[in-house]
């Protein structure tokens, strides 16, 4: 039986070793893996490879953890275009964390891209769903009036 009182997120973000939380975290922020293998001294392929290690053991940890998280997000993104974070974490009653946020990623959720970006705050499992319903209203919109 877990502790309830322990974020099971963060005791497996916990059982990653430095390096691969790091590799994570920066990766997270959009730093390419050449730049990383520059960072911490191994080649690109090498930073791609600890990278994709570090997530198959927080899925792996998480799955046990958790075992209906991955369920419960497909449930809850499913029939959306996005939904918000503060939605996305009261369902699944977690904090929004930098760990959680490699978690969503690792599960192949995304931030919604639109012609303007990602959308910051949102996640989706479909990245592009939002842009192609922005595109499609945007036409019915009315304009605004100019004096």
């Amino acid at each position: 039986m877990t502790n309830p009182t322990v974020d099971p997120v963060m005791a497996v973000w916990e059982t990653l070793t430095s390096r691969g939380r790091t590799v994570v975290e920066l990766r997270l922020s959009g730093v390419t893996f050449d730049h990383i293998g520059t960072t911490i001294g191994v080649t690109r392929e090498r930073a791609r490879q600890i990278h994709s290690h570090a997530q198959e053991a927080l899925l792996s940890a998480l799955d046990k953890y958790l075992p209906d998280l991955r369920a419960e997000l497909a449930r809850i993104l499913d029939d959306y275009s996005a939904v918000a974070e503060s939605e996305l974490h009261a369902s699944l009653g977690t904090a929004p964390s930098l760990p959680m946020s490699a978690v969503l990623r690792a599960l192949g959720v995304a931030r919604p891209r639109t012609w303007a970006g990602d959308l910051v705050g949102w996640w989706t499992l479909r990245p592009g769903s939002l842009d192609v319903q922005l595109r499609i209203w945007r036409p019915k919109l009315p304009s605004p009036k100019t004096s």
